[in-house]
């Protein structure tokens, strides 16, 4: 199954998409902050959304359903739920639940800006 693709936003809009990646789009790449990478795991257990299925990592050669994860010693499968985080100014941040797998397999580098 194929995700939906939606640009990276930094925008006042009360909901931003952040990490809706799709192979025919390019998308910014670079080191991560580990400490970002570390609040984001702490997220993964309370994913939204949750699907029947499992999207595909779009960039991987030889891509699985359910790609595993391991977050406080709780086993889970990416790709099939959103990352809510909802911001101090009201702004709700919406991902994929893909979002870890990107940046730390595939090097995507989400936008610096927060909430304005």
């Amino acid at each position: 199954m194929q995700m939906v693709y939606f640009p990276d936003e930094m925008s006042a809009a009360p909901v931003i998409r952040v990490g809706w990646l799709d192979r025919t789009v390019s998308f910014t790449t670079g080191t991560t902050d580990p400490i970002f990478i570390e609040k984001l795991l702490s997220l993964y257990q309370c994913r939204s959304n949750q699907t029947r299925g499992f999207h595909l990592c779009p960039f991987c050669k030889e891509p699985k359903f359910g790609i595993p994860l391991v977050v406080g010693g709780q086993q889970m499968k990416m790709g099939s739920a959103e990352i809510h985080l909802t911001h101090s100014s009201g702004q709700t941040f919406v991902a994929p639940d893909l979002i870890y797998h990107y940046i730390t397999v595939h090097g995507y580098k989400p936008a610096d800006s927060g909430p304005r």
